[in-house]
């Protein structure tokens, strides 16, 4: 399969799939990037968003060639991601910066350490929406740079709404309000602020790391939402208009971050349920400000609560719930009314949960209203390979079509199904324009296909 197929594959959207330059653009030599013809080629054959995935530059010959693209005026891209070895040492890069930088939207580091060179780069962006962090690295104790040393500093994070920082390394605990110095630059944050997990000597207890994320990286961020909230008090404000990805943050630190967010109309997102029982029960107020959870889900507190549930994302044998009526609640009121999109990993064990009948109950919550959820577009199901005994019928297509009619993406794995469960889905989910199907050795063309040939079944899906 070529690069444009695996592309086609992925679908369309924005952050999709990653790319190194060489496979993305399918020239393997520095010398073909001087090639008229093999740009020309290339660039007749590459779909509209294709630009819209993220391309990786691990080498100064990745950046000698995109800027050649740049300069004969092939395609622009707005989504790339930098590795350190790319540009760290690399001679040329100021004259890069300055022709890549204003027209990227989406920039994505592996590491940043505060240095001149990645700073100066960044001011260049003056189109960007969103920054990712994968390693903040402030062992060097690195000092904020003032806007004034460059002209286009304000503009360019003035601009950003969404920054991520995955990770923060450092040595010292001081050195962990550079995090506070470097968001306080981002003045319009609104769509994610991620609360990066620190790293520290491997000395360090990890009770003092828990401490230490509390003071250093949570309260700047409830600080920043309390500015924001004060100055925009008198402004009309969208629902999701400022959300807190929670995935890294520890459960003792959780409290003081959700309840913030409550209050000052801030949304969480990636909950999980340890952090969850870090709150007391008259905190509960704070559910419905969560947009997603991951790993289990229990209902020791009132699902109900969950207004704004977006997404799941579930391994199944840690999940807890406890109603099982047939007729009670739960048929007359759809939960989480908001939900768009369910992932399962289906790693419940017979031994654990007898009969399963832990895992029948979170089923009937999800699949089993009389009303069905007709905002839930996306659905993953998987089953690992190994670690538990969960059968494959315990989701049947009639249970997915019926609860979920306006399906949109479907993903399987190791789905113990067959042919004619296959179709039965495809027959009805006439919106489904995305359907990834992995390791279902018992699936064949007749699954796709379908008994008339003039007619292919999964052609029938218009997306």
């Amino acid at each position: 399969m070529d690069i444009l197929s695996t592309f086609r594959s992925h679908g369309t959207t924005k952050n999709s799939a990653r790319f190194p330059l060489h496979r993305l653009v399918g020239i393997t030599s520095s010398s073909d990037f001087h090639n008229e013809s093999a740009i020309a080629n290339w660039t007749s054959r590459v779909p509209p968003n294709y630009t819209q995935l993220q391309i990786e530059i691990h080498s100064e010959s990745d950046i000698e060639g995109l800027i050649t693209l740049l300069l004969r005026n092939s395609l622009p891209w707005t989504n790339v991601c930098l590795l350190e070895e790319s540009y760290i040492n690399y001679l040329n890069f100021p004259p890069f910066a300055s022709q890549l930088g204003p027209q990227i939207q989406h920039l994505q580091l592996d590491k940043f350490f505060g240095s001149i060179s990645e700073i100066s780069f960044i001011s260049c962006c003056t189109s960007l929406k969103s920054l990712t962090i994968l390693e903040l690295d402030v062992r060097s104790s690195p000092r904020m740079l003032l806007p004034s040393e460059f002209p286009n500093l304000n503009k360019t994070f003035g601009g950003v709404k969404s920054l991520v920082i995955k990770s923060i390394f450092f040595n010292v605990p001081r050195q962990c309000e550079f995090f506070k110095n470097f968001l306080l630059r981002f003045p319009k944050l609104e769509t994610l602020i991620y609360i990066p997990t620190p790293h520290g000597p491997k000395e360090i207890q990890l009770e003092v790391v828990k401490s230490l994320q509390s003071k250093y990286l949570i309260k700047p961020v409830v600080d920043y939402l309390n500015e924001r909230h004060n100055n925009l008090a008198s402004l009309p404000v969208n629902p999701i208009r400022r959300t807190v990805d929670a995935a890294g943050v520890f459960s003792n630190a959780f409290p003081e971050l959700a309840l913030a967010c409550a209050k000052n109309g801030a949304f969480l997102t990636n909950v999980n349920e340890k952090q969850l029982q870090s709150l007391f029960l008259t905190q509960d107020t704070v559910l419905s400000k969560i947009l997603a959870i991951t790993e289990t889900l229990s209902d020791r507190r009132s699902l109900a609560k969950w207004i704004n549930l977006r997404e799941i994302s579930l391994r199944t044998s840690g999940c807890e719930i406890r109603t099982d009526s047939p007729h009670g609640m739960m048929d007359r009121v759809v939960t989480f009314p908001q939900l768009k999109t369910i992932h399962l990993v289906f790693d419940s064990d017979s031994k654990v949960d007898p009969e399963f009948k832990s895992l029948k109950k979170l089923l009937y919550l999800l699949f089993g209203s009389t009303k069905p959820r007709l905002g839930v577009n996306e659905l993953s199901l998987i089953w690992p390979s190994f670690g538990h005994n969960t059968p494959g019928d315990i989701v049947s297509p009639n249970m997915i079509v019926k609860s979920l009619p306006n399906l949109q993406k479907f993903h399987v794995k190791n789905w113990k199904a067959w042919d004619e469960d296959l179709l039965e889905i495809l027959k009805a989910m006439k919106r489904l324009n995305h359907l990834a199907v992995e390791d279902c050795p018992s699936f064949t063309e007749l699954g796709f296909l379908g008994y008339d040939q003039d007619n292919p079944a999964i052609l029938q899906c218009k997306g």
